[in-house]
């Protein structure tokens, strides 16, 4: 036990001690077979400001990432909209300022349902991210075309560029405001650039965005 929480011990092949905070909200320390007791208190007792902070944001992320069901809310673009389930031989989904309308041929088929949402919700992500790519592209005078674009779910990160110019983002990220994503967007694209968070890469990230910050604080609250 440690501060407000408490945590287990799980002792393993490594040399190094890790901390984990569980989807679950559990808290799950992973050290060498060899490691002492007192040693993995203290380790515990320093991170227990990131343990409370991390904690928190994944209860608030599971505030926007509901279960699929009718009248749940869905996060679309930074706004919760009430999710309407409607039958129809014609599936469909439309989406208003209020609501995301599913027509499906069987509206109690929640596994089916939550796979047309997220069919949808891909589409949109490939649509949205390939036009705010393009955007904040323009922000760079040394990109002279788009880099490639993949989608894909990731659980702890909102996106990645690969050494070779790929920049890849989370299918999640369109469920988040557009400055949000236009921010994701800009952070990878400096990686063409820097691939590390050196200084040269955050004067590059100031200059394309000088709101870098505000805009940082307010992802980590996703």
């Amino acid at each position: 036990m440690s501060g407000n929480f408490s945590y287990a011990v799980k002792f393993q092949t490594r040399k190094t001690l890790a901390l984990h905070v569980l989807d679950d909200g559990t808290i799950e320390v992973r050290a060498p077979r060899s490691m002492s007791q007192k040693h993995i208190v203290q380790f515990v007792e320093q991170k227990s400001t990131w343990v409370e902070k991390t904690r928190e944001r994944q209860l608030h992320r599971k505030r926007w990432q509901t279960a699929v069901q009718p009248g749940a809310a869905m996060w679309f673009l930074g706004k919760p909209r009430q999710l309407e389930v409607l039958q129809s031989q014609q599936p469909a989904v439309l989406c208003s300022d209020e609501t995301i309308a599913v027509s499906t041929r069987d509206q109690w088929n929640l596994p089916q349902l939550s796979r047309q949402l997220n069919e949808w919700y891909r589409d949109q992500a490939q649509q949205i991210f390939s036009e705010r790519l393009l955007l904040v592209c323009q922000r760079f005078p040394g990109i002279l075309a788009a880099p490639e674009l993949r989608l894909r779910k990731m659980r702890r990160r909102w996106g990645s560029c690969s050494r070779g110019g790929r920049v890849t983002l989370n299918i999640e990220l369109v469920k988040l405001p557009l400055s949000m994503i236009d921010y994701v967007i800009a952070h990878e694209l400096c990686h063409l650039f820097e691939f590390n968070h050196g200084r040269k890469f955050y004067a590059l990230l100031e200059h394309v965005m000088p709101d870098w910050k505000q805009r940082e604080i307010v992802l980590k609250q996703f």
